[in-house]
């Protein structure tokens, strides 16, 4: 889980390099510094919410769009579905989820 900071400054370089800006265009829209900007991005510095206003007033976005963060993805298992092991008496496995190279899990 990301903290706030972390979150802000992902979706502000994301948006950013899909509108195919510098930080010196940035610096431009928005009047905040290209240093702070860059701070920001790099996560070392938290924005406060004036800076954050004008972030968003420069580049024409709401501020959820700056806080937004994906959920993940959920499913329904059945349990016709899930492979069931009885170790012994009183005890049963159910497999949820199997191996998932692409999670590290």
């Amino acid at each position: 889980m990301s903290t706030i900071s972390e979150t802000i400054s992902t979706n502000l370089k994301r948006i950013r390099q899909e509108r195919t800006m510098t930080l010196d265009d940035l610096s431009v829209l928005t009047g905040v510094s290209k240093s702070m900007l860059s701070d920001i991005e790099r996560c070392r510095k938290s924005p406060t919410i004036f800076v954050l206003e004008k972030i968003c007033g420069g580049i024409g976005v709401p501020l959820s769009q700056l806080t937004h963060t994906e959920s993940p993805q959920l499913s329904v298992i059945r349990n016709d579905t899930m492979t069931h092991y009885s170790a012994w008496k009183g005890f049963e496995l159910f497999v949820l989820f199997g191996l998932d190279a692409d999670r590290r899990f």
